[in-house]
């Protein structure tokens, strides 16, 4: 037991040490950025029946997607990765998925961005700010 505690220590401080390491923060996805939601499963219909929010720190993927049809409000520091709906069941691009959430977003000048520039039509994420958002028609958060 002895054995045990004195052990404890400095492998604890070696497990802190790896997380607050600067390798450590190359892996975070986040980037630091907090709060950090990096997307997940969705229907669309839980998602255009949640209500607006705060968008701030990181937000990827189906965060994306559901702040944009549902209104949400972005601060103009967040980052925004955006990427083209995907099959669960083939990991492949989800077309009429994609189309439908385009068609969804309140804003007709980010509609029209996102179609122009392919963003939600790709499976490579395409990073945005909430600055540049809000200039494409994105509501900016009060």
């Amino acid at each position: 037991m002895t054995h045990c505690r004195v052990l404890a220590w400095p492998c604890s401080a070696v497990v802190v040490a790896l997380f607050a390491s600067p390798a450590a923060a190359h892996r975070d996805r986040c980037k630091g950025l907090r709060p950090c939601d990096l997307g997940g499963d969705f229907t669309i219909n839980e998602m255009i029946r949640r209500p607006p929010h705060r968008i701030s720190g990181m937000c990827a993927s189906r965060c994306f997607w559901e702040a944009v049809v549902t209104n949400s409000c972005f601060e103009p520091d967040a980052v925004v990765e955006i990427h083209a709906p995907v099959s669960a069941r083939t990991g492949r691009l989800h077309r009429l998925a994609a189309e439908i959430l385009v068609s969804e977003i309140k804003p007709p000048t980010l509609q029209q961005f996102l179609r122009a520039t392919g963003a939600g039509y790709r499976l490579k994420f395409t990073r945005l700010t909430g600055r540049e958002l809000i200039s494409h028609g994105a509501q900016a958060c009060q």
